[in-house]
């Protein structure tokens, strides 16, 4: 009967041995799902902030291929309007800094999908990085860039990326659908 006893003993300890791990790995995964959804949410909330300043500041789109080291002088000075829309341009790069930090960070620490960052994230971050590559380029060398957006940047340079060039087509592009815009906005004017 002791016999029989100690193997039900046994039993048990191993039951709830099991028991223990499978709730364990149970807690694990739901606190895992629960910090995708909180860093999808601090990334979309990001996200819109950038978006609605970029809406109230339309100007920050022209400046990103305006901007050079002399800009980092105009921010500090603010004798002018043109001075002041320099300001704004900051503010929105710092978003926009913000915005990929949280992304590459995301990655990072895994809490991103692989399929949702090479999908959707990673291209967004390319087109911002390319958008604003004069600021990124003045900044680079230095300490006041992360280390998420250096590495970001390397990489994609170590992949063949060239943001100079890619910069300026997609500045000229822009450009380019403007002038035929506003050829076609002429045209139909001259029908009417």
């Amino acid at each position: 009967m002791n016999i029989q006893l100690d193997w039900l003993s046994i039993y048990i300890a191993i039951i709830g041995t099991i028991i223990s791990a499978l709730l364990a790995y149970l807690s694990y995964s739901l606190n895992r799902q629960s910090q995708r959804a909180s860093m999808q949410r601090s990334i979309e909330d990001v996200y819109d902030k950038m978006v609605k300043y970029r809406e109230e500041h339309p100007e920050v789109m022209k400046l990103c291929h305006r901007w050079n080291n002399d800009s980092f002088d105009a921010i500090y000075r603010q004798l002018s309007d043109d001075e002041v829309q320099w300001v704004n341009y900051y503010n929105y790069v710092e978003l926009v800094s913000g915005f990929l930090n949280a992304v590459l960070y995301g990655r990072k620490i895994k809490l991103l999908d692989q399929l949702a960052y090479e999908g959707h994230y990673k291209p967004l971050v390319k087109l911002l990085v390319t958008e604003n590559y004069p600021y990124f380029l003045s900044v680079l060398d230095y300490p006041y860039l992360s280390l998420f957006i250096k590495e970001f940047i390397r990489d994609l340079k170590d992949e063949g990326w060239d943001f100079t060039e890619k910069h300026k087509r997609l500045m000229g592009s822009v450009s380019q659908a403007k002038l035929q815009t506003q050829a076609k906005t002429r045209n139909r004017q001259k029908q009417y």
